[in-house]
């Protein structure tokens, strides 16, 4: 199984440039607002934010059962949280650090969606293909021909095993293949046990 591929790679990188742009643009917005104060601890909560944000918008986009109803509300009471935390503990001084937060993990969560949902549509067409249909019938009918050959050898391993004991025991083997299971296994535990 291999880890990365490149289809992998490419959403890890796609999340990482929508997280560092919005992370700048939040950046850049705070510092035009005047916003001096632990700038870098600024640049690196709004990435984390933005993270957040896109990677939960891509699952959510990204999955084929109803997780908006359960992620939005989800994603509401954490930005909500958030907000009464940060402004309730560090006051209002801090509002434009916060601000900045709620706008990296409101878009990042909008274009995470959309890219889920693009990656969700992308993999049902090519599924749907005929391409994919016709390559998933041949390796169908491929596998299923692996188990007959399996099934034929079986049966043929058998028939030799029978004819050894029918030459055995001294027996026609035509009469010790029409007998049943039942009746094989009693004739097997009866040579098995010694003669007194």
């Amino acid at each position: 199984m291999q880890l990365l591929t490149f289809a992998q790679l490419n959403v890890f990188a796609t999340a990482l440039v929508v997280s560092a742009v919005l992370a700048l643009l939040c950046f850049a917005i705070a510092r035009a607002l005047g916003y001096t104060r632990n700038a870098l601890a600024l640049l690196v909560c709004a990435a984390a934010f933005a993270l957040l944000g896109f990677v939960t918008g891509s699952i959510m986009g990204h999955s084929r059962t109803p997780a908006v109803n359960a992620v939005l509300p989800a994603a509401l009471t954490f930005l909500g949280g958030t907000l009464v935390y940060l402004i309730g503990t560090k006051g209002l001084r801090e509002q434009v650090g916060t601000a900045g937060f709620v706008l990296c993990f409101a878009l990042s969560l909008f274009i995470g969606t959309h890219f889920g949902a693009r990656m969700r549509f992308d993999f049902d067409s090519a599924l749907a293909s005929p391409t994919v249909s016709r390559d998933r019938q041949l390796e169908i009918e491929a596998a299923q021909h692996i188990v007959d050959l399996q099934r034929m050898l079986n049966a043929a391993e058998l028939l030799v095993l029978l004819n050894g004991i029918a030459r055995e025991k001294g027996i026609d083997p035509v009469q010790l293949r029409d007998l049943s299971l039942r009746d094989r296994l009693a004739a097997k535990g009866a040579a098995a046990s010694p003669a007194p």
